[in-house]
């Protein structure tokens, strides 16, 4: 579905290009598209893999990405699972994946929403509010979003104290009440970036058990221990208070449907995702159930010419997975254009 805002922006752009290039007798020539060998749609950790792989065996590449390179990752509070650097934040380590992709001078980087795909006999037709590109083959590593509580209140106090990235607003949450939802390494990671700053921190989980590493649920309950951080296990959140703003939240008990009233400040959601792969069914490519690009341990689709990498195939949803995954589909890809195979 076409963005406003992206509309008006590449009308902008396409009128910016007819001023500047203008053929015979002052009549404007449309750019001539080139073709890539591989476009990559995603600019996430299998993106950037996949890029840099891509280039280094000689491919003309392309990388369409408009959001901020790194995607997701940059939402991380922390980041301890990245071999050569102990800690980091998420926005830290998104800065460096775009140096590094920005560094090649070989790899285009368009900032550009792909809205639809189409096989051709020769490859693939791309387009964009900015045009149409060509490649021989794809790769589609658009990862995931997150996944909300499907509750009535919620769209209305998005930004209002509810809300995907903690780090994003820690300066709002100082001495506020938060709760955090989830039971992964990301809500965990959340919840222990609260203590010291917020004024009362809850983690609430639908399941009995946490699936977080065993080391971060190790400080997590630590910190409960201490009092820091209040475990609410085996609930969910049913309801939102508040109209302009997050004031609360009502939860309910798995078992038993007890129904408590939390008094809240902020309302942080880190239970899930959801594959960003619709356009990959436009061009034929099969996802499961749950809407994961299906993909082979080579990261082969069902479609020819066309690989997957990262959160979107639902294989191993941690970062060193993802970029392995966006390595293997570019070197295949490359296999594939040299090779035929």
């Amino acid at each position: 579905m076409y963005n406003a805002a992206r509309k008006e922006g590449g009308l902008r752009k396409l009128h910016e290009a007819k001023e500047q290039k203008t053929g015979l007798h002052g009549v404007w020539e449309p750019p001539v598209p080139q073709m890539y060998d591989v476009a990559i749609i995603g600019g996430g950790p299998a993106g950037v893999a996949a890029a840099i792989y891509s280039f280094r065996r000689g491919m003309k590449t392309v990388v369409f990405e408009d959001k901020a390179i790194g995607g997701v990752i940059n939402d991380a509070t922390v980041v301890e699972d990245w071999p050569g650097i102990a800690r980091i934040t998420g926005g830290e380590l998104g800065k460096k994946f775009e140096e590094h992709l920005t560094s090649i001078q070989g790899i285009d980087l368009k900032r550009e929403f792909i809205e639809k795909i189409e096989k051709k006999n020769d490859g693939f037709s791309l387009y964009s509010m900015n045009g149409t590109h060509y490649s021989k083959t794809l790769i589609i590593a658009t990862g995931c979003r997150y996944k909300g509580l499907g509750l009535e209140k919620e769209k209305n106090l998005l930004g209002k104290g509810l809300g995907y990235c903690i780090l994003c607003d820690m300066t709002e949450l100082k001495g506020k009440k938060v709760a955090v939802v989830g039971g992964g390494n990301a809500a965990l990671n959340a919840a222990l970036h609260l203590v010291g700053a917020a004024s009362k921190i809850y983690l609430i989980h639908r399941r009995s058990e946490f699936r977080a590493d065993e080391l971060v649920q190790k400080r997590v309950l630590d910190e409960a221990e201490k009092g820091n951080i209040t475990l609410l296990l085996s609930r969910n959140v049913v309801d939102l208070i508040g109209n302009n703003k997050v004031e609360g939240c009502v939860l309910e008990e798995v078992e038993t449907k007890k129904r408590e009233t939390l008094e809240l400040g902020g309302l942080y959601l880190y239970a899930g995702n959801i594959p960003s792969s619709s356009i990959a069914g436009q061009i034929g490519v099969k996802t499961n159930e749950l809407g994961f690009i299906q993909a082979d341990e080579e990261m082969r689709t069902n479609v020819e010419g066309v690989f997957a990498a990262g959160d979107v195939t639902g294989k191993k949803l941690v970062l060193v997975a993802a970029v392995s995954q966006g390595a293997i589909a570019a070197m295949n890809a490359c296999n594939l254009i040299k090779y035929g195979k």
